[in-house]
């Protein structure tokens, strides 16, 4: 699914888990106007290469640029298991920022996004 010299965690070859829910919709192929109502579609159609990875094993051993992680959440955003997990770590997925049944916090996220907040949970720089 993605292909960049910066991924350094471990990538499954298709999407697993929530996230099969998620791309049940945000697929590339239905518009999100028809299920949103919205002016444009924002998810679909630009491949999973421009998205930010999921179905990614949460591994902190292989980069030390994320922060460490517990086997089922990295500082409270959750990670979640797959048939095939490694023991210790949990996928990361799309419900692992997004909450679809919040939106408390823009764009349904889990947590607030401001100074990249959201992101500096498992990115450590």
């Amino acid at each position: 699914m993605y292909d960049s010299p910066k991924l350094t965690m471990a990538t499954e070859g298709d999407p697993t888990s929530v996230s099969l829910v998620c791309l049940s919709c945000h697929d590339g192929v239905t518009s999100s106007n028809t299920l949103l109502k919205t002016k444009s579609a924002r998810y679909g159609g630009h491949g999973m290469f421009k998205a930010h990875p999921i179905s990614i094993t949460y591994n902190r051993s292989r980069s030390l640029d994320f922060h460490r992680g517990e086997p089922t959440n990295v500082k409270g955003l959750p990670l979640y298991e797959t048939a095939d997990s490694q023991a210790y770590y949990g996928q990361m997925e799309c419900a692992s920022c997004h909450n679809p049944h919040d939106a408390a916090n823009g764009t349904y996220l889990r947590v607030k996004n401001e100074r990249s907040s959201l992101c500096l949970r498992c990115h450590a720089i």
